[in-house]
């Protein structure tokens, strides 16, 4: 509402009461196709290549030495962290990181001990 005291507050107000009543369906479809755009992207990046070279068991080690390596790395290594952040035991993880080759320094960091 228009007054002489406040004839800009009146402006902001109408303004306002424009903007939120004005439809958003097109920022909502713009919105939604940017995000179906990054969503094929990171499909694309993400798919395997399953050729003869192709090998399960390296795949699911790779997957899981990345997993184990950032847990410990989120939790500066401390493997009893890890392995609950991890929801395995604190025997487990050890066993594992064992067979695949991590090995935990105190304060230096991870390092990659020789290949099983």
């Amino acid at each position: 509402m228009y007054t002489r005291q406040s004839p800009n507050l009146a402006y902001i107000e109408r303004k306002m009461w424009q903007y939120s009543t004005t439809p958003r369906i097109g920022i909502v479809k713009q919105l939604l196709n940017k995000l179906l755009n990054e969503l094929e992207t990171v499909n694309e990046n993400e798919r395997v290549n399953l050729d003869e070279n192709f090998n399960l068991y390296e795949q699911m080690k790779n997957f899981e030495t990345d997993i184990i390596r950032q847990a410990l790395f989120l939790t500066d290594n401390n493997q009893r962290a890890a392995a609950q952040m991890l929801g395995i035991n604190y025997t487990t993880l050890n066993a594992k990181m064992k067979r695949f080759g991590i090995a935990c320094k105190g304060e230096g960091g991870l390092a990659l001990s020789k290949e099983v």
